[in-house]
């Protein structure tokens, strides 16, 4: 059974100017550009933090793989040569990062879960099962989260993201379907007002970490190029 590593660490604070910057120049220059492309301040550090977490790893396991090594499918999902699989995803004051030292396929996605969300605006993404499901759970609104998370990082995991439709995704009791292929899912417990699934297409067991702000700066050299 393939294991999968899940790291997680929160955003809620904003960095300083100054440490922002030193931080910044830790990653190469590409991913730096990618970095500053969100509009707002708390997703340029959400996406940081997520390259920071995979720099971390990547300095563990692999002597001579960097975040220079970052190659992109045609559906622009990053991937290494290495046998080694990672996937990152945030919302509201968390990053979150699962990895595998293997070549399986992996999606994670996280959500904070927002009660104000008005459900059935959604419906075009829902089977009738789950649209049902959802309207007679005893807690909709983590019910809807989810089956939007599962969905999201299976997309995540097949590497064609938003390009697949997500009301041909099929959630059941065991599996989780899409043209006729097989993957499966498990939560990843976070906060109790986030929902947070990994999706891979092999079965696996999850081992959660948190990390700590200031652990994972401690590592950190500086990149220049």
């Amino acid at each position: 059974m393939k294991k999968i590593e899940v790291l997680s660490v929160e955003n809620s604070q904003l960095l300083t100017d100054d440490l922002w910057l030193s931080y910044l120049l830790q990653i190469p220059k590409n991913q730096q550009k990618k970095v500053e492309k969100f509009h707002f301040q708390k997703d340029k550090q959400a996406s940081l933090l997520g390259k920071l977490l995979l720099k971390n790893v990547l300095e563990i396991y692999f002597v001579n793989t960097s975040l220079n090594d970052i190659k992109y499918t045609k559906y622009q999902k990053p991937y290494f040569e290495e046998d080694f699989s990672f996937n990152i995803s945030h919302s509201g004051d968390y990053v979150v990062l699962a990895y595998s030292l293997c070549n399986s396929l992996l999606g994670i996605d996280i959500e904070k879960i927002n009660e104000n969300l008005q459900i059935e605006g959604f419906n075009s993404i829902l089977t009738f099962e789950e649209k049902e499901y959802i309207k007679n759970s005893k807690y909709p609104y983590k019910t809807f989260y989810d089956t939007w998370t599962i969905k999201e990082a299976l997309s995540k995991a097949d590497g064609r993201g938003l390009g697949i439709p997500f009301k041909d995704i099929k959630i059941n009791q065991d599996y989780v379907s899409i043209d006729q292929t097989k993957w499966f899912s498990k939560s990843v417990e976070i906060a109790s007002n986030y929902r947070c699934h990994v999706v891979s297409n092999h079965i696996f067991t999850i081992n959660h970490n948190q990390v700590e702000l200031q652990d994972l700066y401690k590592s950190i050299s500086p990149v220049f190029s």
